[in-house]
């Protein structure tokens, strides 16, 4: 457990969180009619997209770090996760969703293979939701069609975390080397496209590390104090 891939994991959650919130406002402002599809960015605007200040996200990053703090050991990766609840309202299925998205992050940390990821997390979370299962089982069939856009609504069509968090598996493994490809893709998913960015970017950032992010978008973090923020607070754990 090193603070480089402290560092990579955080720079990737305010990464992904950014850029998914800035198309979530341009969605909102184009007024978009199926807010599920979204508006997409080109790569070349994708690239300018980055704040200089990446905002803070709204939402609980524990359970990413959970999977950070815990992947030498999964026994207590699955308790600590089902008690950091990124989902907040405390159903079955909201714990679910986080030890499922802990889990992937400490997947990426420990080597395994892409491919492997639906299978481990299956097997992992045990029968915990049969609605993350059915979700799965949907990715399953669905990882390889062409539209990528049908394959994530496919995915999505019960809706909720675990669903986002199924989403977010589907970016990894679409695009297992490629950080901008798996964010653009992440991001470009309408209204949950911040939420998902901010999965994606950190779960791409453990396990690509700090050399599979744009060196540009690294640096514009740098002085972000959410960003550091997060740094500080993984290297107490650490400590």
């Amino acid at each position: 457990m090193s603070l480089e891939s402290a560092r990579a994991l955080a720079y990737g959650m305010v990464i992904g969180g950014s850029l998914g919130a800035w198309v979530a406002r341009r969605t909102e402002l184009q007024g978009v009619a199926s807010r599920a599809q979204g508006v997409v960015p080109t790569f070349e605007e994708f690239d300018i997209l980055l704040p200089t200040e990446p905002q803070r996200a709204s939402w609980n990053n524990n359970s990413l770090v959970t999977g950070w703090l815990f992947h030498g050991d999964l026994p207590k990766l699955h308790k600590a996760a089902a008690s950091a609840q990124l989902f907040v309202d405390g159903t079955s299925r909201d714990i679910a969703a986080s030890i499922a998205a802990a889990y992937l992050v400490a997947l990426a940390l420990n080597g395994v293979r892409d491919h492997e990821y639906a299978r481990h997390v299956v097997e992992y979370t045990d029968g915990l939701s049969a609605s993350l299962d059915a979700a799965f089982y949907r990715l399953g069939h669905s990882l390889a069609w062409s539209d990528e856009a049908g394959a994530m609504a496919h995915v999505w069509r019960d809706g909720g975390d675990e669903c986002l968090v199924v989403l977010a598996c589907y970016c990894l493994m679409r695009f297992p080397t490629d950080f901008v490809a798996a964010v653009h893709r992440a991001v470009s998913f309408g209204g949950q496209g911040a939420r998902l960015g901010y999965l994606v970017g950190g779960m791409m950032g453990a396990k690509l590390g700090l050399a599979g992010l744009p060196k540009a978008w690294r640096e514009r973090c740098d002085n972000s104090a959410h960003f550091d923020a997060i740094v500080r607070s993984m290297a107490g754990m650490k400590g």
